[in-house]
C-alpha cells in the first residue's frame, strides 16, 4: 500500500528506477516479516528499528553506494508518503550516508571481453556483448524487448533511462550474431530471464 502510495507520486521517474526502488521496499518487507513480525504498517517503524536496518544491510557486505541508495530511497520514500500513512516524522532523516569509496571504471577491453565470453552464459554473453559494442546502461539492456531491435537495419532503437531521451544505435557484426543466435520470438524481451533477475534485484545486475 504504501509503495502504492509513493509510485503514484513518482510516476514521472522512469521503469528502472521504480524497480530498483520496489527491490529497496521489498527486503525491508522481507526483513521486517523475519524480525519484526509485529510490525504492519510504515509508521509503526522506530528510528531504532530503522537503525537496525541498515546495520543489517551494510553487515551483508553491500558497497557504500548500494547503501547510500536504499537510506536515499527510503528517506524519499517516507517523505512522500507521510501524510497518507500517518507519519509525525521521518525516522530515516538522521542516520548517516556511507562515504564514498572512489574508483573509476573503466571499459573492457576487446582483450579483456574475448578473455571473459567463454566463461559467460548465453544470456549473460549477450548482455556482456551488448553492454561493450553499445554503451547502454546494464539495466537498459536487461530491459531491452524485441520490439527494440531491427534486424533489417541493424539498430537498436529505445528511451534512455538515465537522460528519457529516444537513442537509436548501429549494431555491430559481433552483437548482431549473439542477438541472432539467442533470439526467440515467443519472449518479449530480448534477455527474458536477465530481465526477471533484474526486476526482482537490479543490484545483482548493475553493482
Amino acid at each position: 500500500k504504501a509503495f502504492e502510495i509513493y509510485e503514484k507520486k513518482k510516476e514521472k521517474s522512469s521503469i528502472e528506477q521504480l524497480t530498483r526502488c520496489k527491490g529497496f521496499y521489498k527486503r525491508l518487507n522481507k526483513w521486517l516479516n523475519e524480525n519484526h513480525n509485529d510490525i504492519k504498517y510504515i509508521n509503526q517503524i522506530t528510528r531504532q528499528t530503522a537503525d537496525k536496518y541498515m546495520t543489517d544491510l551494510w553487515n551483508q557486505n553491500y558497497t557504500p553506494n548500494t547503501y547510500n541508495k536504499h537510506l536515499s530511497f527510503f528517506k524519499s520514500m517516507f517523505d512522500a508518503v507521510k501524510s497518507d500513512a500517518g507519519l509525525t516524522d521521518n525516522v530515516w532523516n538522521e542516520i548517516e550516508q556511507r562515504k564514498l569509496e572512489t574508483h573509476h571504471k573503466k571499459p573492457l577491453t576487446i582483450e579483456e571481453l574475448k578473455s571473459i565470453l567463454p566463461f559467460a552464459e548465453e544470456e549473460m554473453k549477450t548482455l556482456l556483448l551488448l553492454g561493450f559494442y553499445t554503451g547502454l546502461r546494464l539495466g537498459d539492456c536487461c530491459n531491452l524487448k524485441r520490439d527494440n531491435i531491427d534486424f533489417q537495419n541493424r539498430t537498436i532503437s529505445l528511451i534512455s533511462s538515465k537522460t528519457s531521451s529516444p537513442i537509436c544505435i548501429k549494431i555491430h557484426d559481433t552483437l548482431y550474431e549473439a542477438l541472432r543466435d539467442t533470439w526467440d520470438i515467443t519472449q518479449e524481451y530480448v534477455l527474458p530471464n536477465l530481465n526477471i533477475t533484474y526486476k526482482k534485484n537490479s543490484i545483482l545486475i548493475t553493482d
